[in-house]
């Protein structure tokens, strides 16, 4: 697997309708239940209470019970939906990343790599990228003069990331593509 970067992303919505549709397809299950689950105890709660006041008797804590089950039904709710925003960011980062890669790879950049973070998502995808990249620049496709440079202060400098999420490293093995005279 490659390098991991152990540091944090600054910004927590990357791909706002990729984790959009991630959060909403992983909370809506859950949070429709515990909806019903609130509504059945309201409703039971209300005929317990019905039913003791018939009776003449007095039930003080049913109320404090509902209470604590009624907050305990919205945090769980929302421990649901904070921790599909933060699997939905270990996807849609790695996809920003890819995508990032993909545009660079296209302008002529074939030293570029992709690096992910501790916990992130779509690694084999990210390993496969950097193998084909690696490939790609040991077998030039036929008919493209390639122009090799290295840029080995600014490649072997510091380690943390751009703030655009995007990163890259160059080993000694790679460099910046210039094609010329490739046809489009």
């Amino acid at each position: 697997m490659g390098p991991k970067v152990k540091n944090r992303r600054r910004r927590l919505v990357v791909n706002k309708p990729v984790q959009r549709r991630i959060v909403v397809g992983i909370t809506l299950i859950p949070v429709l239940i515990l909806i019903a689950a609130t509504l059945a105890v309201a409703v039971l709660t209300g005929r317990v209470l019905d039913e003791a006041s018939t009776a003449e008797e007095n039930l003080p804590t049913l109320g404090y019970l509902f209470m604590a089950l009624f907050v305990f039904i919205i945090a769980a709710g929302g421990v649901v939906v904070l921790q599909a925003v933060r699997y939905s960011h270990k996807i849609a980062g790695p996809m920003y990343r890819l995508v990032k890669s993909i545009e660079s790879v296209r302008e002529g950049d074939l030293s570029f790599r992709v690096t992910l973070r501790d916990g992130d998502e779509l690694t084999d995808i990210a390993d496969e990228f950097n193998l084909l990249m690696d490939w790609i620049v040991a077998h030039p496709p036929a008919g493209v003069e390639l122009k090799l440079t290295r840029d080995t202060e600014e490649s072997e400098g510091s380690q943390t990331p751009p703030d655009d999420d995007v990163m890259s490293e160059s080993s000694d093995a790679e460099a910046a593509l210039v094609s010329v005279g490739a046809a489009d």
